[in-house]
């Protein structure tokens, strides 16, 4: 809410919002994008995660999903 909020994008994704709080487990289990997909009426294999981390990452191609991942943070 906060990043989205600031950049005015938030009205674009609200209904889009998912967090490790609605899932028992969270990454690098696919949980969280399992949910995500089931909720918005799609299957895992018609959906792609960019991720910034390597849990996420692992999240993704367990959920069967297209990973898109990049490294953001070049002092890390």
């Amino acid at each position: 809410h906060i990043t989205l909020g600031q950049t005015g994008l938030l009205p674009l994704f609200e209904r889009a919002l998912f967090s490790s709080t609605m899932v028992s487990r969270g990454k690098p289990f696919p949980d969280l994008f399992l949910h995500a997909a089931s909720t918005m009426g799609f299957a895992p294999a018609d959906c792609i995660v960019i991720e910034d981390s390597v849990a996420g990452t692992l999240a993704g191609i367990a959920a069967g999903m297209r990973v898109y991942s990049y490294h953001g943070d070049p002092h890390s």
